[in-house]
Order: structure tokens, then sequence, then C-alpha cells
């Protein structure tokens, strides 16, 4: 047999958006995961992410992280996402563009 691998796996999908805010508020950043919303500005929201995404690891361990970030989201944010996720266990985190 070739060194080749059946299928994609298993990959989780965070979505990363930026909405307006309040008014007089700056936009705000949602991250989508497993069907759930989480505001980047809210400490308990992102812990509440990583517990998510270390329970869907647990279910799937040789799952990988797709995320797909809003044009406007800053790479900060991006970045700060990727870090949580290896920070769980997930091994293979993989940014998605869409082309112009």
């Amino acid at each position: 047999r070739g060194p080749f691998r059946e299928g994609t796996g298993f990959q989780m999908v965070a979505a990363v958006l930026s909405v307006p805010g309040a008014v007089g508020s700056s936009r705000d950043e949602i991250i989508f995961f497993d069907d759930q919303r989480y505001r980047v500005r809210e400490q308990d929201q992102m812990k509440n992410l990583k517990q998510a995404l270390g329970m869907k690891l647990r279910e799937h361990p040789d799952a990988s992280l797709v995320i797909q970030a809003d044009q406007r989201i800053p790479q900060g944010t991006v970045v700060g996402i990727m870090n949580m996720a290896l920070e769980t266990g997930i091994r293979r985190v993989n940014i998605a563009t869409r082309p112009f």
C-alpha cells in the first residue's frame, strides 16, 4: 500500500465574523463553533469555547480545526484561536481563505 490516507478525516470548523457592535462601540468579533456563538471580547465565552474544542477533540482525537475568518478579523484574533486549539491538544489547525 502507498502512503496515502483515505478521505480527509473529521474536521472541526470555527467561523469568525466581524459584526457591528452596539451604538457608539467598535465592531464585535464572534466565533461560531459546533452550533454555538462565542464573543471574543467575553473571557467567559472564550473559556467555554476552549472547553467545547476539548470536548469535540475527545470525541474525534484525530480531528483538525479549520478557521474561516472574515477579512476584517485581526490577525491576532486568528492566532489566539490557533493557540487555544493547540492548548487543547488539536494538532492540525488550518486557515481557510476565499479567492477574490
